[in-house]
């Protein structure tokens, strides 16, 4: 079986995570505990897999999925978790080396339940297709497929090597040895949410239990399948349901749109308990294996964990929605400064730890740190925020040195002149502003120690009104001649810095211009648009040099880095080391939008934030580098001879079901659309024309119907990507 890759990855990049959101960012979906009962499982919205222990902290974490996350399932051994999602994947990861061991891709629709076999040997796991598959755990095989219904919840039976299976109406009883449906029970008339069965009870007899979107709870006998009862104890869609273990199995648990936990007796279907808490429905609900403690996830991303008989709430876990929104080096270098969108500044090592936290520097009402700059001399670091402030601290202590205000709407930018007289800055108001800095750094130089008359309020010396929208990025050149600005009018204007007067404006950009760099010799200056493109102009001409058009969305930044490389981030997910002469080198891919970067001056490694938190570490490989540039090899000419290679492989698959056809047809759409986002810039490129036309063909070999179906599922996973 070929894979198929999720994103395509220029080479002689290494990507290391060094931090991450320690909570889930969207909707949690489902949890379950681990067998010591000090750990926890939870599958999010957020497509990421999270361990906690009992007090909150987080353990592992697992990313790998491209949409929402939603049932997870451990392993009898408690060394290994299955996850199903709506990228339609089954996947397998190891619990110990925290790393994913296997991908089936076998389902042709969204993914909702996933179960192991009690002895652990099989995985069986079914959704939106309809399909039952059952799958050997240690060989990775597909055994047998069944066709259902589409498939929302699985139980295994007590005694027999049966699974039973929660469908939109009905429950199917599967003979797994057999590899058949015994029976189709008509058990509610809306989809069954939640199945499962009791322990033992004193008399011998099992219990089985069923939860629905139709408000009812049905009880059966599961000797015969007989319903015994059924009440509507929320009155709502119910979402979820579990039999208490241990001493008090007599007890069960619902879960609802009404944000409510029930707790139940079996044989008085009364409420004993009831726990409410979440602002939105309750998504999955689970035990602790000794029955004391009950655990449940709601919608909106928080866990609770309630010791049941005592009514006691031992944790509460809420949605981690902390954001870095900028990235700075410290002035010694040795650690980074985090600007959090709560108005924090988070200060870690380079290898991710935190070593503490500035808490609001800026008002956490109204968020983020946009900018974190760092005066020449490394006295002062500057900040600004969505409140309209600018601050300024002392880089050994942080203590508060000035203020400077006088911007009506969020500071986009700011950056210091050569000699850290004054400070520049830019805002949603279109206006650009310069402050005065010398009454600070005088007031320093006669008041070292004592820091009573701190924060002074630094003085506004102009106000400048360029342009029509809103100024995203300022930047002073190198010789400290000129500095530019960028603007959602489509527009950079360039000034000279000895009189403020513009020189030129330069128009190219179709859309927002986002961010600037000027060259080392100040000769160039470089902008990234919100559409993607970057456009590379004549400092003094305003002329456009060179367009480069290799990001699929916003760039966010482009910095300098070692030796006139530059590095390009954007919200297509991904960031790009560029040679001096603008030639795409290695790209990096992430699972959500990069947000922020910062260089270590001293080497060609860079940090990027994400959206959701994460910060990675990026070190190309120098040396490969070099060898690359001067033997004149793109990362593109060896991705086309990796394709070439795998259109060879499949291109001799035997194609024995339509399962196989399918996932052949969506290899190549798939590959065409990559290929077809550079015909334009590698026209001449024979290889890419030969494979473009190879593929071309292979697709026409099959019916229009099989395609047009296959291609709404490649334009769906283009999305999220």
């Amino acid at each position: 079986m070929f894979r198929l890759p999720s994103v395509v990855k220029f080479h002689l990049s290494k990507q290391t995570l060094i931090s991450h959101k320690t909570r889930h960012s969207a909707g949690i979906n489902t949890i379950k505990f681990l067998q010591d009962d000090n750990r926890f499982v939870t599958g999010s919205s957020d497509d990421t897999i999270r361990i906690f222990n009992i007090d909150g902290e987080e353990l592992a974490f697992f990313e790998g999925h491209l949409a929402p996350i939603n049932d997870i399932e451990i392993h009898p051994s408690q060394s290994y978790i299955a996850s199903v999602s709506d990228d339609k994947t089954l996947r397998i990861w190891n619990i110990e080396a925290l790393k994913e061991e296997y991908c089936f891709l076998e389902s042709t629709k969204a993914l909702n339940a996933v179960i192991f076999s009690k002895d652990g040997s099989k995985l069986i796991a079914g959704g939106k297709d309809k399909k039952l598959r059952v799958y050997s755990f240690e060989s990775k095989k597909l055994l047998y497929e069944i066709d259902l219904y589409s498939i929302i919840s699985l139980a295994n039976h007590p005694t027999e090597d049966i699974v039973i299976v929660g469908t939109t109406s009905k429950i199917s009883i599967i003979d797994l040895k057999l590899g058949v449906k015994i029976l189709d029970i008509p058990a509610h008339t809306l989809p069954v949410q939640g199945i499962d069965i009791s322990e033992r009870s004193p008399k011998g007899k099992y219990f089985m239990i069923s939860c629905s979107i139709d408000e009812t709870v049905k009880l059966w006998d599961l000797e015969n399948y007989q319903e015994l009862f059924n009440f509507k104890p929320h009155g709502i869609a119910v979402f979820c349901i579990k039999f208490r273990p241990g001493k008090k199995n007599n007890y069960f648990a619902t879960g609802s749109y009404d944000r409510s936990i029930a707790i139940f007796q079996l044989i008085n279907p009364k409420a004993v308990k009831r726990f409410r808490g979440p602002i939105l429905s309750i998504k999955s609900i689970a035990w602790s294996n000794d029955g004391s403690k009950l655990a449940y996830v709601s919608a909106d991303g928080t866990v609770r964990i309630v010791l049941v008989d005592e009514g006691e709430e031992i944790l509460k876990l809420e949605k981690n929605i902390d954001i870095i929104s900028s990235i700075s080096l410290s002035p010694d270098q040795n650690s980074l400064l985090l600007g959090i969108e709560t108005g924090d500044i988070v200060r870690t090592s380079l290898t991710g730890k935190i070593i503490e936290t500035l808490p609001n520097l800026h008002d956490s009402s109204i968020n983020s740190i946009f900018s974190i700059n760092i005066s020449e001399n490394r006295d002062i670091i500057v900040t600004s925020s969505n409140d309209k402030t600018i601050k300024m601290w002392d880089s050994n202590d942080w203590s508060h040195l000035a203020i400077a205000m006088g911007h009506k709407s969020a500071i986009r930018g700011i950056t210091f002149n050569k000699d850290s007289k004054y400070i520049l800055s830019c805002s949603n108001d279109t206006t650009i502003r310069k402050f005065d800095l010398s009454v600070l750094f005088n007031e320093l130089n006669s008041n070292e120690e004592a820091k009573e008359n701190f924060p002074i309020e630094t003085k506004e010396l102009a106000v400048y009104n360029h342009h029509r929208h809103s100024v995203n990025s300022i930047l002073i050149s190198h010789s400290g001649k000129y500095f530019a600005t960028a603007s959602n009018d489509h527009t950079i204007a360039l000034f000279d810095t000895e009189t403020f007067t513009n020189r030129i404006v330069m128009k190219g950009h179709k859309d927002h211009v986002i961010s600037l760099m000027f060259s080392k010799d100040d000769k160039k200056l470089y902008s990234g648009g919100k559409n993607g493109d970057i456009i590379v102009f004549e400092t003094l001409s305003g002329k456009i040099s060179n367009s480069i058009n290799l990001h699929n969305d916003a760039v966010k930044a482009i910095v300098e880095a070692k030796n006139e490389f530059f590095i390009t981030i954007s919200d297509d997910n991904s960031s790009i080391l560029f040679s001096n002469n603008e030639t795409a080198i290695s790209q990096s891919f992430f699972s959500t939008n990069a947000k922020a970067i910062a260089l270590n001056k001293n080497e060609i490694d860079y940090f990027v934030s994400t959206d959701i938190g994460e910060l990675f570490k990026i070190t190309p490989e120098i040396d490969a580098l070099t060898y690359r540039i001067d033997n004149s090899v793109s990362d593109f000419d060896l991705l086309l001879v990796d394709l070439e290679n795998e259109l060879e492989d499949v291109e001799n698959l035997t194609l024995n079901n339509q399962q196989s056809k399918n996932e052949y047809i969506f290899w190549l759409i798939y590959r065409q659309h990559w290929l077809n986002s550079y015909k334009s810039k590698f026209t001449n490129n024979k290889k890419l024309l030969s494979i473009y036309e190879r593929l071309q063909k292979s697709l026409e070999s099959f019916s229009n119907k099989d395609v047009e179906t296959i291609l709404e599922d490649v334009k769906k996973i283009l999305n999220k990507n």
